[in-house]
């Protein structure tokens, strides 16, 4: 469950604005599900068999998707 922050901190959103998981592509749940266990872009490029430019691509559409501005945001959250 995402807890509301701060009211000065805008940049995380509310419970209701988040998008859910079922949203994102399936490429983008498995960037999502390394990123959680802690791997780096290019252990996650090295894992999926592409390249950081694409793991940063996907990671950039997540972090879209959830309003959120980096990977620090984006476990804040909870997801």
């Amino acid at each position: 469950m995402i807890q509301d922050k701060c009211q000065a901190d805008t940049h995380y959103v509310h419970t209701e604005d988040v998008v859910p998981y079922a949203i994102l592509t399936g490429r983008e749940k498995q960037v999502l599900r390394y990123l959680q266990k802690g791997l780096p872009n290019k252990q996650i490029a090295g894992e999926l068999e592409v390249s950081v430019k694409t793991v940063e691509f996907h990671l950039s559409n997540i972090f879209r998707k959830y309003q959120v501005r980096n990977r620090f945001d984006l476990l804040d959250l909870g997801i």
